[in-house]
């Protein structure tokens, strides 16, 4: 197994090639220690799991590990799960976590995550003119 660190849309991207086992699972849980030994850790991560065509219970103990370790705003994404790890997951309930999304590819989560920054800076701009509104009405009317 590979693993390859990036980053998209200013979220973590962790690129797995190959299975997510028990042998493998020890360099994963490593650059996890990495990621969220700072001051400041991410609120949400990336999963790159297109080449990995096997995840057993080594992999499922990742992936909930790296769910502990989010806020509890956070989330975790995973792109590209293939049929066979997918049948894992929707097994193990893994699938139907609230903190959990899905993405096909890299791209679709760098646009994605793009687009919902927009939105979020669209509604901050929203907020902060009713805010100035609120307060130019009260001191019209004080």
């Amino acid at each position: 197994m590979e693993t390859i660190t990036s980053v998209v849309a200013g979220v973590p991207l962790i690129v797995v090639s190959g299975d997510l086992d028990h042998e493998s699972k020890h360099e994963v849980l490593g650059l996890l220690d990495q990621l969220f030994r700072v001051p400041d850790p991410p609120r949400a991560l990336l999963v790159d799991v297109s080449d990995s065509a096997f995840i057993d219970s080594g992999g499922i103990t990742v992936l909930f590990s790296m769910l502990d370790r989010l806020p509890a705003d956070g989330w975790l994404g995973l792109i590209g799960v293939a049929s066979g790890p997918s049948r894992v997951l929707r097994y193990t309930g893994f699938l139907d976590h609230d903190k959990v999304r899905y993405f096909s590819s890299v791209d679709e989560a760098a646009v994605t995550l793009a687009a919902e920054k927009s939105l979020a800076r669209a509604q901050e701009r929203v907020d902060r003119a009713e805010a100035a509104r609120a307060q130019a009405k009260k001191s019209s009317v004080s």
